[in-house]
């Protein structure tokens, strides 16, 4: 389940396509994991919102901020009674090596019904010291392709191959990825929405 688009990228588009892909947006709960300065999350018009980031934030648009290492927050609330209706991490999972990324990319179903993933399409100024803990870093590399084989059937994507035009010599792409319960049919609404608007 792969939509492709040749758009550049632009924060506006990454609002467009995230929307299409949460649904509505009024009625549902939002935690954004990994939430940086939030640009977009934070002025989404969310019912509910709560921000998770190691460095406390001031935030556009309001929500509750949590400051917290992201894994040891998200184990620590495997069992949440309540989850949140979408999760959402933007330009994240690459920070984290590849064994830590999937831990984060499984512990997330267990805050969220859905759950919603950005990051570059394939490695980008990826380091190679295998000491190097700076939360800047790229410390693992994504494709729609990885993910499907990791762990198949699990995601749907929309694909963006020239996100980032200016970023090599040959652009750099971006993705989005996503999971929830009725995947399938999910997929069609948002394939609807996406090609109806782009």
């Amino acid at each position: 389940m792969i939509l492709t688009f040749e758009q550049n990228g632009s924060g506006q588009l990454q609002i467009e396509v995230m929307k299409a892909i949460c649904g509505d947006l009024e009625n549902q709960t939002m935690i954004d994991l990994c939430c940086g300065s939030a640009p977009q999350t934070g002025i989404m018009n969310f019912k509910q919102k709560t921000f998770v980031d190691c460095v406390s934030r001031n935030l556009v648009g309001g929500g509750e901020m949590i400051t917290a290492d992201v894994i040891q927050y998200l184990k620590a609330n495997q069992k949440l009674e309540t989850k949140y209706d979408v999760s959402i991490s933007t330009d994240t999972v690459e920070h984290f090596r590849e064994k830590e990324a999937l831990e984060f990319l499984k512990l997330t179903s267990n805050v969220a019904k859905k759950q919603v993933w950005f990051t570059p399409l394939g490695e980008y100024c990826m380091t190679t010291d295998p000491n190097d803990n700076n939360p800047d870093s790229h410390k693992s590399a994504w494709t729609p392709e990885k993910l499907e084989e990791i762990m198949p059937g699990k995601w749907a994507f929309v694909v963006f191959p020239n996100w980032h035009p200016s970023l090599s010599d040959n652009g750099l792409g971006a993705f989005f990825f996503w999971t929830c319960e009725n995947l399938e049919e999910d997929f069609k609404r948002v394939s609807n929405e996406l090609n109806y608007l782009l």
